[in-house]
């Protein structure tokens, strides 16, 4: 049987869907307001084809910004070597959980699951899933909940995510939301006040992950403080570098990877790629240092994109 590329983000997306955390939330609510479910719940067998994936609403370890899937390359190889070494009559894995929204099942935990099925058996094989019932926040807190609890955990900064998304929603009391994104209460109450800084501020709008909603909170303090000038940009800079440099010393210059992955862990991937984005200048070409542009990329390169 011929292998399709793996797409965690582009299975069966056959009508338009939001492809951010808030406008995802925004129009599945709406779209379950008035359809009762007509699924039995429990154990199940669907056809691949036939299972949506919504990865900036469900999948755990997405910050659930546009085109962040939050998937991890490695561990979908592991699945689907697994998967091929089966033989040709017992190709499953556990049973991936699913959740009905006006009568469509989409996939709330076992993203990668899904995508090894489609690459290795195709879109018409049937699988086994759980369908769970509840609110659409009773699944995106199943998803963290599962993503919280097994083998591929997430790491510190995707446990933040979960609980902006989980606090953003309104899913659960605070005992609740810091045992299912593993974070403590403390930290739930910080996200709580910026929720309600941002219901003031920003009321209405898309807040975004957790980086992009402590910008817009941070904006609004700027605006209520002294001018920001430029000047005032490069000497918070400079005081860094200082601050750095004392800290790290030549391990900056030594072992860059390290510091990158350690901002990496303390903010997420997202953000530090946005951070870089937004501070290389206008006329500095990367392309001249070795770096290609998107459009110039490989076709033929690794088909997984997480």
């Amino acid at each position: 049987m011929n292998a399709a590329p793996l797409q965690l983000g582009a299975l069966n997306q056959c009508e338009p869907l939001g492809t951010t955390f808030d406008k995802l939330y925004r129009q599945l609510s709406a779209r379950m307001t008035g359809a009762a479910p007509v699924k039995p719940l429990g154990q199940d067998r669907v056809r691949v084809e036939n299972v949506k994936v919504a990865p900036a609403l469900f999948e755990a370890r997405s910050s659930g910004r546009e085109h962040d899937h939050g998937g991890q390359t490695g561990h979908a190889w592991l699945l689907e070597r697994a998967l091929r070494a089966k033989p040709s009559d017992a190709q499953e894995f556990d049973p991936i959980t699913v959740f009905e929204i006006a009568g469509d099942d989409f996939c709330v935990d076992g993203h990668h699951r899904l995508a090894v099925y489609r690459a290795v058996l195709g879109g018409d094989a049937t699988i086994p899933v759980v369908r769970i019932g509840g609110t659409l926040g009773d699944a995106i807190a199943a998803s963290v909940q599962a993503n919280t609890k097994l083998f591929l955990q997430m790491n510190h900064a995707e446990r933040q995510e979960a609980a902006w998304k989980l606090v953003k929603i309104g899913h659960g009391s605070k005992r609740e939301q810091a045992e299912m994104s593993g974070m403590g209460e403390t930290f739930i109450a910080k996200l709580r006040r910026l929720k309600r800084k941002l219901e003031e501020s920003h009321s209405g709008q898309d807040w975004g992950s957790l980086w992009e909603a402590e910008s817009l909170a941070k904006a609004v303090d700027d605006d209520d403080a002294e001018e920001w000038t430029e000047e005032k940009e490069a000497e918070k800079v400079a005081e860094y570098v200082r601050r750095l440099r004392r800290a790290l010393g030549e391990n900056i210059r030594l072992h860059p990877e390290r510091v990158m992955a350690a901002l990496m862990s303390i903010l997420s991937p997202v953000a530090v790629v946005d951070a870089v984005r937004q501070t290389i200048p206008a006329d500095v070409c990367l392309s001249d240092y070795g770096f290609l542009h998107e459009d110039d990329e490989e076709e033929d390169e690794e088909d997984y994109p997480f």
